[in-house]
């Protein structure tokens, strides 16, 4: 969803909008669009409603400092609804204001790939900062990724896969 803010021209006004901003975006960029239109005010706030029940699953590319085992990940397949307390992480605290989170991990499994990297896909509750669940953001999200596998963890790709409404 995108919010035009002062908008020059109006969507409402021009009905060849969308699909002209549709052919510019898909012709220009990585990302690719359809079916734009207009949102009401009652689905903006129907999207915004709920969000603390809403889910969304991830797929990474982590480091680690350790050399693992396959074995090493299997127990992370056990691990279901985890509460993990974050701050605002330090890369946004510039924008957002400090607060704790808590947020729930509902779900992971691993794929090792060699010693030092494996793939690492979560499903989380929305709103959920994955990067520092990763890394812990120097010990500001607890618990995280590195503190469950007693090493250091970075964050390599993050790749949205799926949103649960």
């Amino acid at each position: 969803m995108l919010e035009f803010i002062q908008p020059h021209l109006s969507p409402e006004a021009d009905p060849s909008f969308f699909e002209r901003m549709t052919q510019r975006i898909n012709a220009s960029s990585l990302v690719q669009v359809n079916s734009l239109g207009l949102f009401s005010n009652e689905q903006f706030q129907e999207m915004k409603d709920g969000v603390d029940q809403k889910r969304k699953s991830y797929r990474c590319v982590v480091w680690v400092s350790r050399p693992l085992q396959a074995a090493d990940l299997e127990p992370l397949k056990q691990i279901s609804d985890l509460v993990v307390n974050q701050q605002t992480p330090i890369r946004v605290l510039h924008r957002r204001s400090q607060l704790n989170r808590e947020k729930i991990i509902h779900c992971m499994s691993a794929q090792w790939m060699n010693p030092h990297f494996f793939i690492l896909d979560l499903t989380t509750s929305s709103g959920t900062y994955v990067k520092e669940f990763v890394h812990s953001d120097r010990g500001r999200c607890n618990p995280s990724l590195g503190s469950i596998l007693k090493c250091d963890a970075d964050i390599l790709q993050l790749d949205v896969m799926n949103l649960h409404l």
